[in-house]
């Protein structure tokens, strides 16, 4: 069953089904794990862009 957004926004529907069919192979852990990852890489690029933000 598809998710759903948990914000309002446009959605692209077969994108998320894309989504949920592939994360359902990979465990919540995973996930976490891989979403730090990114997170890494990208924080430095919002610093850089929103230096007054502390969120």
């Amino acid at each position: 069953m598809a998710s759903k957004p948990k914000i309002k926004i446009f959605d692209h529907t077969e994108l998320r089904n894309e989504l949920d069919k592939a994360t359902e192979l990979v465990s919540q852990v995973d996930l976490a794990k891989w979403a730090i990852r990114v997170a890494r890489h990208v924080l430095p690029y919002l610093e850089q862009e929103f230096p007054n933000n502390e969120k």
